[in-house]
């Protein structure tokens, strides 16, 4: 862990998860605690994933850094493979379309556009929840209760006893199953366009956003700033448009 910041990290809490190209959750680990000094880098734990026999040639990990009041500090999301293999099995994943949720809210002064953008990739018949908000009850540092909170989004009908006899170690717990088969929603990204001339799709540049290029893990969402200026040729109101490897295509021409 890496502290770029003028100030000292505390109290922090590092949450590792490990997802297979199914959107099985195959590893979680939560440390708690963590104090990093400003502008200093300190190892907090090691990921025993890659060395698990069950472990994925292909994988996705996401890693964040929460505070005592549950904000995301910072987010990282990369996709993986054990030593010998490749990423030819990403492919698989283009036919396994996520379901996505965008709603887009807008403001226009003068020529500028200013967009609020809400990105889910949507839990079909679960409970609609992310790990990170599971950390409100794992800062209780009980394994029972961080257990019943993963196990509780992929399947609610468990009870916290019923879990940690299921996996009585976190580090160890792999392979849970995502019955609804929710995948990774992967390599998202967002783009503007405007009609110009004979109805030509324009792409509009510059743009700045918040966030993108990022993918989602079943059930989470992401909140993103976008703000660009209206092109002086478009004939109508610009399209917002995300696209990715396995999703659908979604355009929402703004409105205000």
């Amino acid at each position: 862990m890496v502290n770029t910041t003028a100030h000292d990290l505390e109290s922090i809490s590092v949450e590792a998860s490990v997802w297979d190209l199914d959107g099985n959750l195959q590893y979680h680990h939560l440390e708690q605690g963590v104090c990093v000094t400003s502008k200093k880098t300190q190892t907090t734990f090691q990921m025993t994933y890659p060395t698990l026999k069950n472990a994925q040639p292909v994988y996705f990990l996401l890693l964040k850094l929460i505070d005592t009041s549950r904000k995301t500090l910072s987010r990282n999301f990369y996709w993986l493979h054990l030593r010998g293999e490749n990423y030819k099995l990403l492919e698989s994943l283009r036919s396994k379309k996520a379901a996505i949720r965008m709603e887009v809210k807008s403001s226009l002064t003068g020529r500028d556009w200013r967009l609020k953008v809400l990105v889910e990739n949507q839990l079909t018949g679960l409970c609609n929840t992310s790990i990170s908000k599971e950390v409100e009850c794992c800062y209780k540092k009980d394994k029972d209760v961080i257990s019943s909170c993963i196990w509780s989004r992929i399947c609610p009908c468990l009870t916290s006893k019923e879990v940690s006899k299921l996996f009585p170690d976190e580090d160890k717990q792999n392979g849970r199953k995502n019955p609804n088969s929710v995948p990774i929603a992967f390599w998202l990204q967002l783009s503007v366009i405007y009609l110009g001339d004979d109805d030509q799709e324009i792409l509009i540049l510059p743009v700045n956003y918040s966030e993108n290029y990022f993918s989602l893990t079943p059930g989470e969402k992401m909140e993103i700033d976008v703000s660009f200026e209206n092109p002086e040729k478009a004939r109508s109101n610009p399209t917002l448009v995300l696209s990715g490897w396995n999703i659908n295509q979604r355009n929402i021409i703004l409105s205000l």
